[in-house]
């Protein structure tokens, strides 16, 4: 019924068995450090690589040099005053006031700090794998548990439904019965939704 109100259909009295979905757990154990949410983690790390790099660069010895050329003159016979200038520039740091080492340490923290981050949500993954797996492996054994016994109780509504003609137990025994047949099969079927669920979330962070 709740189908049928997704899809706008106004049947409320045909009843239809739906098939069980093709849910299977992927044992795949994806790698969280190519996962996209660890991808930040990446691009943070070259970008300080980067930025090491050039506080190396910007505190070394470094040459520099222009040229120029042209024609300045205020007559239309210009192509008669050309000139050209040429300049050389060398710079050699000689006292930085210990920036390069302060700009070190922050770079350093920076790391440290991503490092830590990294860190923390490997462990939440980590853990978060191992709780779903857990919760499965309970979900999974309490359905058999719970299909085992809806087959006895099955069973015993057959018997039932036999002695009861023959009149050896009363209706309200015979309907008890059918009752925890049915509290069984609603049990059931919660426990087997919760374990399509539970696939979903394994599945979910395997990708």
């Amino acid at each position: 019924m709740t189908l049928n109100i997704l899809c706008g259909l106004e049947d409320t009295s045909t009843a239809i068995k739906l098939n069980d979905p093709a849910i299977v757990p992927n044992n795949f154990r994806y790698n969280y450090f190519n996962s996209p949410v660890f991808l930040q983690y990446h691009l943070d790390s070259m970008q300080l690589v980067n930025q090491k790099t050039l506080v190396d660069i910007r505190y070394k010895p470094h040459l520099s040099w222009v040229a120029d050329a042209g024609f300045l003159s205020s007559t239309p016979d210009f192509y008669s005053h050309p000139g050209f200038s040429v300049g050389l520039a060398l710079v050699v740091p000689i006292y930085d006031g210990n920036l390069k080492k302060v700009d070190y340490q922050r770079l350093n923290i920076q790391e440290k700090s991503r490092l830590n981050y990294i860190s923390y949500y490997k462990n939440q993954y980590n853990l978060q794998y191992v709780m779903l797996h857990n919760q499965l492996l309970a979900s999974s054994e309490l359905v058999k548990k719970l299909k085992t016994e809806l087959q006895i109780s099955e069973n015993l509504i057959d018997m039932s439904r036999r002695e009861l003609n023959t009149g050896d137990i009363s209706v309200t025994d015979f309907i008890l019965i059918v009752r925890n047949n049915i509290d069984l099969r609603n049990n059931l079927n919660l426990n087997q939704v919760k374990s399509w669920q539970i696939i979903n979330d394994i599945n979910y962070y395997n990708w």
